[in-house]
């Protein structure tokens, strides 16, 4: 019994809001209408009439409809006749049915606040917010917030070459090898290689990495080397780091996303600092006064 007592309150709170949210449409657009009619609006100008309002050609602006045919334009028109009879119809109706007027009157009023804070807010940021971010601000805010981006799925940074062994020059390249001259590595094993992967800043799935790579080069540690022979070809596989499920996410796989966290921090503190500092200039000013 308490819990269907519960859910009408909160039905009825909806409908409150929703018939807030009308008045405070109807009555900014119906404002609209009574100019027209103060003008002494025409007769053929008036396109619906819903009791006491009038809707016109004016208020709809029709100029806006471009590039379409007369026939599709009229349609236009006519959807916005009729949904605009509707809204009329449903805020009339409402203003019988809802008795508490003053709780409505606030609830438009609040709302009426959030639109108007909300516009000023983006406006402000819009004309102030520093949207560059370096790479060493980046790196700032991945070290101080990277124990909360933790992987779903294991991944791997490798470099793959499968080349003929017969090949000049792979004597020279056994030796770039060895010694991590990746530059020089990619030069040789993009050119002459069968297969290969040679980023070394790229990171694959650890799935998607042993289909790329034959079963007989692969380990189970996180960080390996392995150079065989088989078959005519020499296989060269270096494993240069491995991330499991629940580590931390690279740096470079999340720029995007840290991107988007930064600038939305900026926003938040910009308008955090605005309204501190307009605070503290209305307090100075004896335009703010808290009565105890």
């Amino acid at each position: 019994m308490i819990e269907y007592k519960n859910r009408n309150i909160t039905l009825k709170k909806k409908a409150i809001i929703m018939i807030a949210f009308i008045f405070l449409v109807s009555g900014i657009f119906s404002s609209g209408c009574k100019k027209s009619d103060e003008s002494n609006t025409q007769n053929n100008d008036i396109l619906a009439k819903v009791y006491d309002k009038k809707l016109t050609k004016n208020d709809i602006e029709i100029n806006y409809i471009q590039n379409i045919s007369k026939e599709d334009s009229l349609n236009l028109v006519h959807s916005y006749i009729e949904h605009w009879i509707r809204k009329e119809l449903l805020a009339y109706n409402a203003k019988k049915y809802i008795n508490n007027k003053k709780e409505i009157k606030k609830l438009v009023e609040d709302y009426e606040k959030s639109l108007l804070v909300e516009a000023f807010q983006r406006q402000y940021i819009k004309e102030n917010l520093d949207s560059q971010i370096t790479n060493q601000q980046m790196k700032e805010f991945y070290d101080e917030n990277k124990n909360n981006f933790h992987l779903d799925h294991s991944i791997v940074r490798f470099i793959y070459a499968k080349i003929d062994a017969k090949k000049r020059g792979l004597d020279k390249f056994y030796e770039n090898w060895n010694n991590n001259r990746f530059n020089l590595v990619y030069r040789y094993g993009s050119k002459y290689s069968e297969k290969y992967f040679l980023k070394t800043k790229k990171w694959y799935d650890l799935k998607d990495m042993k289909s790329k790579v034959p079963g007989f080069l692969l380990k189970k540690e996180k960080k390996y080397e392995v150079q065989k022979n088989v078959n005519g070809f020499e296989y060269f596989l270096k494993v240069l780091e491995t991330r499991h499920k629940e580590d931390i996410i690279p740096l470079s796989l999340i720029k995007d996303k840290l991107k988007k966290l930064i600038i939305e921090k900026r926003k938040s503190h910009l308008i955090d600092d605005y309204i501190e500092k307009l605070y503290k200039k209305e307090i100075n000013n004896n335009n703010i006064k808290i009565y105890k």
